[in-house]
């Protein structure tokens, strides 16, 4: 491959926008905590969260949490990466392929994350997960194999002390890549490491989809009527240590293949809500062992749902089922209950109606009525106030542990979509490296300066 050198005067558009794109996003979501970090309402409605694929009218989650950011840091380091490494790949590729090898490169990130979950383990059906990063990932992927030995910079800080170093693109993936898997298999802090892995490897093998065919550059003659070109491609030891690296990713999608159907104790629960002959439905998740849950997005199930939530009524409480027979009968409860938003706000609950339990002591199915306050939030000022006024609501509600077949109906097929991803990324990385080389001048060599 010819370096076009054209290339390089021309404007990352496609880059620009989605720098604009996401940083308008994180103001526009997080403007009521002071820039500071999103608000839980963008997180409930927009994040994706595993558990609600079941829904296909919340598949609209795995675009939009590509677009959402959990606070300042995570926006500002997200989109330093996409500007030093995205304006390249875009340059190189053109707007159409750069762009889809961005997203796709973020649905292969959802992929792996919900592939990873039985080794993980079940509650992270319900964790939201977001950030441009999986989509980054795989721009970065693109960005090794197209310039393995371009020199970067690369720094860090030892508590106040920076520390600084130069090395070849392939090193300093490697290296990155590598801390993605090991601390994904230790369960480090509470980033989605797999989703970082599989858009890295997504972004190598929508790389080699798009752009077999996208390099027609012209030589370029250098003054004294000779060039000088640099080795292209990957090293033996670097194909060996992501041929490592990418087994022990198919070897834990493989597992998570096995032991999918293992999964349990994540309930999905159906919510139909009405006042005053005005009604709304939706669907919440919920962990009975942790009270984990996912509140809906529509207002009147997640009015409803959340009273249940915190007056602990999702779970079964002796004394408040009347003439109960094999847990099911009549649930009564009245009191005041302390809210999820803190600072002492407690609302008024009165619940009344038919419920049943399930032997792990769940409740899965009730139908009756919810009589309480509302809480009102000013989304500008962050100001939390209760009403005085109640408000009724006939409820019906129904669910069941879905986590089993969430495991047999989604992540064991998208277990197997990610081992594909993985072996092809592998056999692109093996064999055709040099077929994605950007071939580079020894009088270009461009030094990229990023954190670590």
């Amino acid at each position: 491959m010819e370096v076009d050198w054209k290339l390089h005067r021309r404007r990352p558009i496609a880059t620009y926008i989605l720098i604009a794109t996401n940083i308008a996003v994180y103001i526009i979501s997080s403007y009521q905590n002071f820039l500071t970090q999103i608000s839980d309402d963008w997180v409930t409605r927009y994040a994706f969260v595993p558990i609600m694929l079941q829904e296909p009218m919340q598949w609209y989650r795995i675009f939009t949490s590509m677009f959402l950011h959990g606070d300042i840091l995570h926006i500002f380091f997200n989109m330093w990466f996409l500007y030093m490494f995205g304006k390249e790949v875009e340059l190189s590729l053109g707007i159409t392929r750069y762009l889809a090898i961005y997203f796709l490169s973020g649905i292969s990130a959802t992929l792996f994350h919900t592939a990873f979950i039985p080794i993980l383990g079940s509650i992270n059906l319900l964790i939201p997960a977001l950030g441009a990063s999986g989509a980054i990932s795989g721009v970065l992927g693109a960005y090794m194999m197209m310039y393995p030995r371009r020199r970067l910079s690369a720094c860090w800080f030892l508590f106040i002390f920076p520390f600084c170093f130069t090395t070849s693109t392939s090193f300093f993936m490697l290296f990155w890549f590598a801390t993605q898997v090991i601390y994904g298999y230790l369960r480090f802090g509470s980033v989605a490491f797999f989703a970082h892995v599989g858009g890295f490897l997504g972004g190598i093998t929508f790389l080699y989809t798009f752009s077999r065919k996208a390099y027609r550059y012209e030589q370029l003659v250098l003054p004294w009527g000779f060039t000088i070109t640099i080795e292209i491609g990957l090293s033996k030891l670097e194909k060996l240590v992501f041929a490592t690296l990418v087994l022990a990713v198919i070897g834990g999608t493989i597992y998570s293949y096995i032991i999918a159907s293992q999964m349990t104790n994540v309930y999905m629960i159906t919510i139909r809500a009405c006042m005053n002959n005005v009604c709304s439905s939706d669907k919440a998740a919920f962990d009975p062992i942790t009270n984990d849950n996912v509140p809906p997005s529509e207002d009147y199930p997640r009015i409803v749902f959340n009273r249940f939530v915190w007056a602990d009524l999702l779970r079964y409480r002796p004394g408040l089922v009347k003439y109960e027979q094999d847990g099911k009968g009549i649930l009564q409860y009245s009191g005041w209950v302390p809210t999820s938003f803190g600072r002492g706000i407690t609302v008024l609950v009165d619940v009344s109606g038919w419920a049943e339990y399930d032997s792990r002591g769940v409740l899965i199915y009730f139908n009756g009525s919810v009589t309480t306050q509302v809480i009102q939030i000013d989304r500008f000022f962050g100001i939390v106030r209760r009403t005085e006024e109640l408000y009724r609501y006939d409820v019906n509600m129904y669910s069941s542990d879905v986590a089993q077949g969430f495991g047999e109906n989604f992540v064991r097929p998208m277990a197997l979509v990610s081992t594909f991803i993985s072996i092809v990324s592998l056999i692109v990385s093996m064999y055709k490296d040099r077929e994605l080389s950007m071939e580079e001048y020894w009088g270009y060599q461009p030094f990229i300066y990023t954190p670590i």
